[in-house]
């Protein structure tokens, strides 16, 4: 009996072992530090054509460590702290972004809350009225085939062609640091 009891003590702390060493994958940690970096756009760093920055920026907006996971088929973006970004944009109705990977300039895009009347036919940060925060093609978010959307749609797709290279950098820059849900 003792014998059994000690094979099945090695054999579990083999196991555990095992199982450990290969759960302990090599994707990046979410809590890792991010090179993703959001700031307003009306202190946006000058660029150059090739998008590099040509000075620092005076403040962020937020950073992509804040981010906990961006889903990609919905848009919607969670934050480690939902309440501290829903802060910084409290009382705020509009406000430019720009999006950088380092000094690599990405895209930009327009902060809108629910409460905003305008619409907007450019990519758009936007806060939902179940506290959600997304990345959409414009505000408001229509449904597809709607009529609203059907009056709107050629614009919305042609404005999101012009950030896609910086989008799809962007997407592989979340993928790589455990950022992304398809």
């Amino acid at each position: 009996m003792m014998k059994m009891k000690n094979l099945f003590t090695v054999t579990f702390v083999f196991a555990m072992g095992f199982l450990l060493i290969n759960c302990s994958d090599n994707t990046p940690s979410a809590d890792a530090a991010s090179s993703i970096c959001f700031y307003p756009e009306d202190e946006n760093p000058l660029h150059s054509a090739e998008g590099q920055l040509q000075s620092l920026p005076v403040s962020t907006v937020f950073t992509g460590s804040d981010i906990l996971w961006l889903k990609e088929s919905t848009g919607e973006i969670r934050f480690r702290n939902q309440q501290k970004i829903k802060k910084i944009f409290s009382g705020t109705h509009s406000l430019p972004i720009a999006v950088y990977i380092g000094d690599e300039y990405l895209f930009s895009l327009q902060w809108v809350s629910s409460a905003s009347s305008a619409l907007y036919n450019a990519p758009v940060f936007m806060l939902d009225t179940n506290g959600k925060f997304y990345i959409a093609d414009g505000y408001p978010n229509w449904r597809a085939k709607s009529n609203q959307w059907l009056t709107v749609k050629d614009t919305r797709k042609e404005n999101w062609k012009q950030i896609e290279p910086g989008w799809l950098r962007f997407i592989a820059q979340l993928k790589a640091e455990g950022r992304y849900r398809k």
